[in-house]
């Protein structure tokens, strides 16, 4: 970031959380919808208009981050001139069926993350995805408190 700025770019690096912090209910149960990648967008949008600005010369996106500049920049792209992504591949916009009518097979699906999880498991040392660990229930407070701490528990989780 700091090339880029003493380059004359104005660079900014703002997180999801803190872009829907208004709305942020902290709670398991809270409504995901501030964080759904539409939303995300538009805060991204409603940022780079605050800042005074029409457009900007690349979006960049981190972890859970990459699918928002990617969104951002495939939606928007008179806003988000150019976009690079960081951690996590994208894979485009879902195809659509074509002439399914005849009898064509509908493009192959991505599995769901439950279909994820029991592939994962079969592996030996049974894996999970980590992404999907952290949304369930008791994540936070086995992370808090795990007896091997906290950067064993990771490395347990994401090899």
């Amino acid at each position: 970031m700091l090339p880029l700025a003493a380059a004359g770019y104005h660079v900014i690096a703002q997180t999801n959380a803190a872009m829907a912090h208004h709305r942020l209910d902290d709670s398991y149960d809270a409504d995901p919808d501030p964080f759904r990648i539409l939303n995300m967008v538009r805060d991204a949008i409603g940022l780079v208009y605050a800042l005074g600005h029409r457009t900007v010369a690349m979006v960049v996106g981190h972890d859970a981050g990459a699918p928002v500049a990617s969104w951002a920049a495939l939606i928007r792209p008179d806003i988000f001139r150019t976009v690079t992504i960081m951690s996590s591949p994208f894979e485009g916009p879902p195809s659509l069926p074509f002439d399914t009518a005849s009898g064509a097979a509908a493009p192959r699906r991505a599995p769901t993350d439950d279909e994820l999880d029991v592939e994962l498991a079969k592996l030996n040392p049974p894996r999970k995805y980590y992404q999907n660990y952290q949304r369930t229930r008791g994540a936070n407070d086995n992370m808090l408190h795990a007896p091997q701490g906290l950067h064993a528990f990771f490395r347990a989780i994401t090899l």
